[in-house]
């Protein structure tokens, strides 16, 4: 599933930019799920993992948002910040449930960089792009909060 989230975006169809910024774009989406994927998905989810799969993806997921409420710095609206913080909540428990069960954090960086690339040079804009953002969002929180139905939260279920 989360990897036809991140594929969706080409329905619209690809407006590939000029080589060398393409090049750019693509260098910069896979450098930002390389860090984000390591440092959230493996470090602190890692240092998470005692407290058990529920609390350690809840938690992981606050975390990301958290890290995404800095965007507000760079000039980004707060009301785009904060739809940002809840979608990365989201995102973050989806992905963490994922890490969990894979153990595949390099399945994860491939997912996350080319979901990140797609929508920024496919022809998305305006409402369409929201309803593709919010919808990928969603559909992660809701596919994390569906894989932890039923997992008892304990440290060594995650061994």
């Amino acid at each position: 599933m989360p990897g036809i989230i991140a594929l969706a975006p080409i329905v619209t169809g690809i407006e590939l930019p000029g080589g060398s910024l393409l090049i750019v774009l693509v260098v910069g989406y896979v450098a930002t799920g390389v860090f984000e994927e390591l440092w959230h998905r493996g470090l602190i989810l890692d240092v998470l993992r005692g407290l058990g799969v529920r609390r350690s993806a809840i938690l992981g997921g606050a975390l990301f948002a958290g890290t995404h409420l800095a965007n507000v710095v760079f000039g980004q609206p707060i009301a785009v910040t904060l739809a940002q913080a809840v979608g990365a909540f989201c995102f973050g428990v989806g992905f963490s449930l994922m890490r969990w069960r894979t153990n595949a954090i390099w399945l994860l960086i491939a997912i996350h960089a080319t979901g990140d690339l797609l929508l920024h040079i496919t022809g998305l804009h305006g409402g369409l792009l929201w309803i593709f953002l919010v919808g990928h969002d969603i559909a992660m929180g809701l596919w994390g909060l569906w894989c932890l139905r039923g997992l008892r939260d304990e440290a060594r279920v995650l061994a």
